[in-house]
């Protein structure tokens, strides 16, 4: 068994850990795996062994104190050390005395401070009985420190009125140790090891030491104002009370304790209730061991102990173990040894606040006895949060359920302090690894002797103020071990950095962190960095890690492998590493790269140029960056930003994305924007998350709107987008067609989708509520296409009073004029006050010029009114439809109907029906195919019942319409002419129909409307019948015949052409063309003539069956539609091959040129792709003949494409060209 109880465990904040685990990887990679290998030039020659290290120098010893016993200390941020011992005044009470030293010095930072219980002596008592056997404890608790110190056998009444002779006093200074409060009693149980537990007002002072009046491994709690007359005994068995130790880290304490049967017990607090409680700790299996020390920290929990066992004629060394979760407890992870046989003891353990273990002993017996020292070489990340993503794979050697990253291992032992008389160590370390070893220099176990500090680790300042911001020491002028010149820069070690012996005495090596101005060096388990000054190489036997790091992110790794380097030729701003692409997959906070990673050395740091891969759904596209790191702040976070574009999906386009990195998410998010096949960009929000495209948000309502297309308009839009392939899907509004009074005349609120394809054209449709010409129309859909136009479908139940619609528009948006029209189909309600006098089979347009319909006008079952032929079948005239109606439409112009909407809309209810009617039949065409009512030239009359009034009709027509209209109701008048006479319609009859023609009752209009079919030149005679009111008016309306077009395409080569012919075209008529295809609908021109040629334009619109039909119109309003010609045009031709394709090639920059630019290319895509991974991709104009990539690999074979696309993403001939690349030899 060892000599006594030991002790080290300090404080640490959260940081980057080692893990001193054996059994690892091998350095050289698994066995019959290819291992990443750079060399610089491919010749240089890698070393096959590491140079031997001569041995660290000792450092100088600070004196303290002559006659002290039992130290302690800690460090603050500024490599302070605050010092505590005890020392025996003879027959007045003993002394804990405190000591500030700080780094560089050879003193401590003004007098030792004597901390002393003067208390009141009773009978039997003195001062030479106020004894600290086992020596004073300091701990920090925010700016405090807090020093504590058992006295015994002196007696005092303790605050809850008991007396025992043994009493834990406290003194605490809140400036640095400047000034002490007065000793207060606080507990009563010697004391162990010291750890805090709690946060703010709730924090305590754990002890965890061997009592005998507890009895036993006692953990007794200090709190704040409160006296401790009580522990708990953590033993398990018998004979336990041996070497406690205890490491608090994240707030959960951990204790070891021994017996004497080379048994060490592991118990951890689970957190819950009382700490003093032992019911609260785990109880786990012995571990095989001796004389333990535990240390916590960011690394997480590690003992030191002696080995179980030794070969024979052997002593055991000391070995280190992690301390893991394992079923039903605690248990010890893999041993690294970290010492020799030579008889030794008083180990002890620490953690800094990076996760370094420091490891301390005494050696008895071997070469040169004396205090050792090894640090553990390396840091890593966190095993969790912002990096464990990031993670490498971990060795499997690594205990199951330990959360720790192995890092390394133990650099060479340092003598400390030579001899075999000294014991006593207490050590500690600030976050730079810099920090002392305080010992009693002749005491041994438990002697008093000479009190002594040695520093180790760096020796310059840390930068930071130390506690109750007191300065810190240090010598910030001179070089310290750590650091080692290199050309115009320096490598800085995280320990000392030794020199080699004999041939290799200039070379500098290390199994430990290096870094060369931010960047960072870590060799891999068993590996050695070797550090060449005066020749300017870097040389790995083994493996290295070659990485940044960043405080919240952790460690971006952009080499692990083989390294070998020659940097004689380096200069400031020059590339100083080209690592390779297709060695190493490195993992750049979630991205792969997309060719090889280059570092430059400037004076502000090392720059970190990259391009990054996109995932597959971007066309083989990548993102460039450029990090920036220093020693000081390590990897920047303001230097990550990600450039992303143009990258193209399809026919539209990402185009300079700005995307920044937000570590606690681990997602990179900016802004940019997405163009839509050339046309309009709309404002857009992407992020990436692992490497992979995490989705995209668009939310703007833009002034003025974007053009998506011909004549197409994105008014408003709130939503996002995915890709693979790309898809769009936002609320918005999207308005069609050239603006009419600055608005869209179709627009629709509703749901956008968007998709685009790989190959063909993007197709947009949106899906809502729907404005058309101003008027909202219920709901519909319009649809747009990249290489077409808009076209439109809404269904609609639109009420004007008088007339209701109830049927669907189908339209389109011409993409050459933005006209926008529309064919109706469906039902109609004319209602002049004798029910709907036009039911099904409507039909009709609508346009930027108004509205026209035409439908079957419904009489009811007029019966005995229509006389039948011998067939017993009615006898219908000329212009009634099929089932014996007629037909009857209506025809607004634009302004005349929002002329008509607004009237009705100041109309009150009760005269809706009869405002509406006049309006109504003011634009109501029977037969549909007449013109506008007219007032006949005045003839003289008389006005009354009973008196005739005459109307000329012309001859010729197909057709004439007469409106007779009542003063004051509805007037009973007869149509008469020779022997013919057409009866007047009355309400209850709604309409009479005879072979002459019919006649309708309007009741609501005060008017009866007769139509003649086909009727002879002549005249009629409107003539009242008894009581019938006053005839008020008579108006005409002239018929005409329809239009007939006809047409045939006629082909020569890729051209094609329309022939046309119309007949009948007179009575102010127009006839115009439209094509519908995949493409959507556009207008081809009008017929001029009765008879012409149309060229039919081909363009960039996509090939397929092609309809063409005549829209009939007259006064700009479309009245009648015909087919007059199909036929199937051809494909156009996408864009052509450039010509005279070379690849030049100089070191790792790869151009491309070509002689001749893509002709009829909106663009040029140039994409070269590498045997070893390289992916890299450039969009340049439709000019350019040159593009130029960097980090390409000299060795790797590429091939290069290059091919125009039109703006529609019509992908022209592709051009390769394969380049070999260097033939270097390794």
């Amino acid at each position: 068994m060892g000599d006594m109880i030991g002790r080290v465990g300090r404080r640490g904040a959260a940081a980057l850990l080692p893990a001193l685990i054996a059994g690892l990887a091998s350095p050289l990679g698994t066995a019959g795996a290819a291992v990443p290998t750079y060399k610089d030039p491919p010749t240089i020659v890698a070393p096959t062994r590491a140079p031997q290290q001569q041995p660290p120098p000792t450092p100088p010893a600070v004196p303290l104190s002559t006659g002290g016993v039992f130290p302690d200390t800690l460090i603050d941020e500024a490599g302070t050390a605050h010092i505590i011992w005890t020392e025996g005044r003879g027959a007045d009470a003993d002394a804990t005395v405190y000591c500030r030293l700080k780094r560089g010095t050879s003193s401590c930072d003004g007098a030792p401070v004597q901390l002393l219980w003067n208390k009141e002596y009773g009978p039997g008592d003195g001062p030479e009985l106020n004894i600290d056997d086992l020596g004073p404890k300091i701990i920090r608790i925010g700016d405090q420190l807090v020093v504590l110190s058992h006295r015994y056998p002196t007696g005092s009444t303790k605050p809850d009125g008991t007396t025992s002779s043994d009493t834990v006093v406290a003194w605490v200074s809140s400036d640095g140790g400047q000034t002490w409060s007065d000793p207060s009693i606080v507990g009563r149980y010697q004391l162990g090891e010291l750890g805090l537990i709690g946060t703010g007002d709730g924090v305590s002072i754990l002890n965890f030491g061997n009592d005998p009046l507890c009895p036993g491994t006692c953990v007794e709690d200090l709190r704040s104002g409160e006296y401790s007359g009580a522990g708990g005994n953590l033993e398990t068995g018998p004979g336990q009370g041996y070497h406690a130790t205890m490491a608090v880290t994240k707030g959960i304490p951990t204790v070891a304790f021994a017996d004497l049967q080379n048994q060490i017990f592991l118990r951890r607090w689970n957190g819950a209730g009382s700490a003093a409680d032992p019911a609260n700790w785990s109880v786990s299996a012995a571990v095989p061991g001796d004389e333990p020390s535990l240390a916590g920290g960011p690394a997480g929990v590690y003992m030191l102990s002696k080995a179980p066992s030794a070969p024979a004629g052997q002593r055991p060394p000391l070995v280190i173990r992690p301390v893991v979760d394992a079923a039903g407890g605690l248990a010890a992870g893999a041993a690294t040894t970290v010492s020799t046989s030579d008889d030794v003891k008083y180990g002890r353990l620490a953690q800094d606040d990076q996760g370094r273990l420091l490891a301390s002993w005494q050696q008895k017996e071997g070469a040169k006895p004396g205090v050792r020292l090894r640090v553990s070489d390396t840091t890593a990340p966190p095993a969790s949060g912002a990096r464990a993503a990031l993670r490498q794979k971990q060795p499997a050697a690594l205990p199951v359920g330990s959360d720790v990253v192995p890092a390394g291992i133990f650099g060479p032992a340092q003598t400390l302090l030579a001899g075999r008389d000294a014991g006593q160590i207490a050590l500690a370390a600030a976050r730079d690894g810099g920090g002392f070893a305080v010992m009693n220099r002749t005491g041994g176990v438990n002697q008093v002797g000479e009190i002594v500090a040695t520093g180790f680790g760096t020796s310059v300042p840390t930068g930071l103020p130390g506690i109750a911001d007191i300065p810190g020491g240090g010598t910030p002028t001179g070089k310290s071990c750590e650091t080692i010149d290199f050309g115009s820069f320096d490598i800085k070690g995280l320990t000392c950095l030794y020199h080699g012996t004999g041939a290799d005495a200039k070379k500098v090596s290390t199994r430990g962190e290096v870094d060369l101005f931010g960047l960072k060096f870590i060799p891999d388990v068993g590996s050695t960095l070797i550090i060449d000054p005066t020749k300017l190489r870097i040389d790995v036997v083994g493996q290295v890690k070659v990485l940044v790091r960043a405080p919240v992110i952790g460690d971006v790794v952009l080499w692990h492998g083989k390294l070998n380097v020659d940097l004689s030729a380096a200069r400031p701003g020059s590339v100083l590493f080209d690592f390779p692409i297709g060695e190493y997959a490195a993992n750049i906070l979630g991205f792969s790269p997309a060719a090889n990673i280059k570092v430059r050395l400037e004076k502000d740091g090392v720059h970190i140029p990259m391009s990054l891969k996109l995932p597959p759904a971007f066309f083989g596209a990548s993102a460039s960056t450029e990090f920036v790191a220093d020693r000081a702040t390590g990897l920047r976070l303001t230097s990550l930003r990600l450039k992303l574009g143009p990258v193209p999906l399809g026919a539209a386009t990402l185009e300079n994305f700005d995307l920044s990195y937000n570590p606690a998410q681990e997602l990179w998010k900016g802004d940019g924007a997405l163009s839509i096949a050339g046309a309009g960009r709309i404002a857009a929000n992407t992020e990436f998350k692992a490497g992979q495209f995490n989705g995209a948000t668009i939310k703007f309502d833009p002034d003025p709107p974007i053009l998506i297309g011909p004549f197409v308009y994105l008014l408003r839009a709130g939503g996002g987008f995915t890709v693979d392939p790309l898809h769009i899907e936002v609320e918005g509004s999207v308005g069609g067609g050239a603006a009419i009074a600055g608005k869209s005349p179709v627009r629709v609120d509703g749901k956008l989708t968007a998709d685009f394809p790989r190959d063909g054209p993007g197709k947009f449709a949106i899906n809502g509520s729907v404005k058309l010409l101003d008027f909202e129309i219920a709901t519909g859909r319009l649809r747009y296409q990249t290489d077409g136009y808009a076209d439109f479908l809404v269904e609609t139940r639109q009420d004007f009073a008088v007339l209701t619609l109830n049927g669907m528009f189908d339209g389109f948006v011409d993409g050459t004029t933005g006209d926008a029209a529309a064919s109706f189909n469906g039902q109609a309600c004319i209602n002049f006050g004798v029910g709907c006098l036009v039911g099904a089979g409507l039909s009709g347009a609508v346009s930027s010029k108004g509205l026209a319909i035409c439908g079957n006008a419904s009489l009811g079952d007029l019966g005995d009114t229509i006389p039948k032929g011998p067939d017993g079948q009615p006898i219908v005239p000329p212009n009634a439809t099929k089932g014996g109606g007629i037909s009857m439409g209506v025809q607004f112009t634009l302004e005349g109907l929002k002329d008509a909407v607004s009237t009705l809309a100041a109309t009150p209810p009760i005269a809706v029906p009869f405002v509406g009617a006049g309006i109504v039949l003011a634009h109501t065409h029977i037969p549909c195919h007449t013109g506008d009512f007219r007032v006949p030239p005045p003839r003289p009359r008389q006005v009354g019942a009973g008196v005739d009034l005459n109307v000329n009709v012309a001859g010729g027509l197909p057709s004439q319409t007469i409106l007779v209209t009542g003063e004051e109701g509805l007037p009973a008048v007869d149509l008469v002419s020779g022997g013919t006479t057409l009866t007047g319609a009355t309400a209850e009859q709604r309409g009479v129909q005879t072979p002459a023609g019919t006649s309708i009752a309007i009741p609501n209009a005060n008017a009866v409307l007769f139509v003649l079919s086909a009727p002879k030149a002549g005249t009629w005679t409107v003539t009242p019948r008894a009581g019938s009111p006053a005839v008020k008016s008579i108006q005409l309306s002239d018929g005409y015949r329809v239009a007939r077009p006809t047409g045939v395409v006629r082909k020569a080569g890729r051209l094609r052409s329309l022939a046309y012919r119309v007949a009948d075209l007179a009575a102010g008529q127009q006839v115009r063309f439209v094509e519908t295809g995949t493409f959507g609908t556009r207008i081809l021109g009008s017929a001029t003539r009765p008879a012409g040629t149309l060229r039919l334009p081909a363009g960039a619109l996509p090939g397929g069956p092609r309809t063409i039909t005549a829209e009939i119109m007259k006064d700009g309003l479309t009245t009648d539609r015909k087919v007059v010609a199909r036929y199937v045009a051809p494909r156009p031709p996408g864009p052509a091959a450039v010509s005279g394709l070379a690849v030049i090639r100089k070191g790792t920059t790869l151009t491309v040129t070509w002689r001749r630019a893509s002709l009829g290319a909106a663009r040029q895509l140039v994409k070269l792709t590498g045997a070893k991974g390289t992916r890299l991709l450039s969009l340049v104009g439709p000019t350019t003949r040159v593009a130029r990539f960097s980090g390409v690999r000299a060795d790797e074979r590429v091939t290069v494409e290059v091919a125009g696309v039109t703006r529609t993403n019509v992908r022209g001939t592709v051009q390769r060209k394969v380049s070999a690349g260097a033939r270097i030899k390794r």
